[in-house]
């Protein structure tokens, strides 16, 4: 499908660097130039801690045809916590995952034009979370991300209609993900 006004999101650790996860297929299909401005971002910047999102261009022709940006973010790793440990400690990871849905859709959505942002399950890979919690984690923050946008449209505001599609592969993980954002 060819768009003018997508958006990707890209997780990454510390991101901006190639790896066998959606960020290395990202960087993979967005050749030289994607990775030459994340080389550039780590150098000015230090990269993107986690919890946090910046932005690239979509790097070289074969993102191009699909995306206007591409968004990147960084999950912390999920660490199982025993039952004794403070559940202060414990929740820490699911926060910093709240913190890169938010930060990344809200850096998706500021650049015109945008209407569309393609997303992964953030987390569940090569992060470690339990798809359990990282379907609650994104259909938690996307519906009330969504919930925001919507109240806007139906208040008379002139923003237009956004969408997030989620680049799940696993149908029965889809389902529980579709379940999760209706509820």
């Amino acid at each position: 499908m060819h768009s003018n006004s997508w958006g990707g999101m890209d997780a990454g650790d510390q991101m901006l660097y190639p790896a066998q996860v959606v960020d290395g297929l990202v960087h993979q299909l967005g050749g030289t130039k994607l990775g030459y401005e994340c080389k550039m971002t780590r150098e000015i910047y230090g990269g993107c801690p986690i919890g946090s999102a910046i932005s690239t261009s979509q790097g070289d022709a074969r993102l191009i045809q699909e995306y206007d940006r591409i968004i990147h973010t960084s999950p912390p790793f999920y660490k199982r916590y025993d039952e004794d440990e403070d559940e202060d400690v414990a929740d820490v990871p699911m926060e910093q995952l709240v913190l890169c849905y938010r930060a990344a859709l809200h850096l998706a959505y500021s650049f015109d034009g945008v209407e569309r942002v393609a997303c992964p399950l953030i987390g569940a890979g090569a992060r470690g979370f339990p798809l359990e919690i990282a379907i609650n984690v994104a259909a938690s923050e996307i519906s009330a991300w969504g919930g925001q946008h919507c109240n806007n449209r139906q208040s008379g505001g002139t923003e237009a209609a956004k969408t997030v599609a989620f680049g799940v592969q696993d149908l029965q993980i889809a389902k529980e993900l579709e379940k999760s954002i209706k509820q």
